[in-house]
């Protein structure tokens, strides 16, 4: 195993049971049960990402330029203050800056330098909104045999997954909007600063991609939640229900008689 793919299951490993904590939060005393089904998740998604080699998308800006890297972070660290300003516990809110991170410096960075406002920018992004291989990608994305754009698809879905998931735990509505404004949003904004700013390619599919992986984040955040809550109940429960109708005082219905 090489180093990026050893430190990218320890970031997994590591998320898997932040996120544990995360939902005892929601639903006390699930800690730590909710490893039986979080850390199996985790050794999935470490083995999908070491056999597609998306994993090397997240050391990609070692070695560029520390602006961006440096912005990324403290954007990340000013997100997360203004979570926790908004009620939103230290834990949760440290989980989304950190996914914004995480989506920073694997998107922001680039092998150019510096980025700066390009003098073809304006066509850059005229282009990539009316290029159509942008939005389907066609064969020039083929390299070899080996499919290029299944690789960037599984990166760019697996990139969001973090953010869908911690804003899963939020308790806003609509949820409908929750779950995919935010990764559509983000992933809008990445695009375009690329096109504008850098030599990266911008592609709508790749928004299309980053939606999808917030919706499935939130959609896995929303289920655990679930199975959660509901194996809390079942250990909470009485084993006899009659047992409990009878420490209530027979039927389990208040006795409303008066003495006389």
């Amino acid at each position: 195993m090489s180093r990026p793919d050893l430190a990218t299951t320890i970031i997994l490993l590591t998320m898997a049971v932040g996120f544990g904590r995360l939902v005892a939060e929601r639903v006390p005393a699930t800690w730590p049960r909710s490893l039986v089904y979080l850390l199996p998740t985790a050794v999935v998604g470490i083995a999908l990402g070491i056999g597609t080699r998306a994993t090397t998308y997240l050391w990609r800006w070692v070695g560029l330029d520390v602006g961006v890297p440096i912005a990324v972070l403290v954007l990340g660290l000013l997100a997360a203050a203004v979570g926790r300003q908004r009620g939103l516990s230290w834990t949760l809110a440290l989980w989304l800056g950190g996914a914004l991170v995480l989506i920073g410096l694997v998107t922001l960075p680039s092998s150019l330098g510096a980025p700066r406002l390009l003098d073809d920018g304006g066509a850059r992004l005229y282009e990539c909104v009316t290029r159509r291989s942008r939005w389907f990608p066609t064969g020039e994305y083929w390299d070899g045999g080996t499919t290029v754009v299944l690789v960037q698809a599984v990166a760019n879905v697996a990139l969001f997954v973090p953010l869908g998931m911690g804003l899963g735990l939020l308790r806003a509505r609509p949820r409908w909007l929750l779950a995919l404004a935010p990764p559509l949003l983000t992933s809008m904004a990445i695009e375009t600063f690329q096109a504008l700013f850098t030599a990266r390619v911008c592609a709508p599919n790749d928004v299309m991609c980053n939606a999808l992986g917030g919706l499935l984040g939130f959609c896995l955040s929303v289920l655990v939640l679930h199975v959660a809550r509901a194996r809390h109940r079942a250990v909470s429960e009485p084993p006899d229900p009659d047992a409990r109708d009878a420490g209530a005082g027979g039927s389990g219905r208040p006795d409303l008689r008066q003495e006389r």
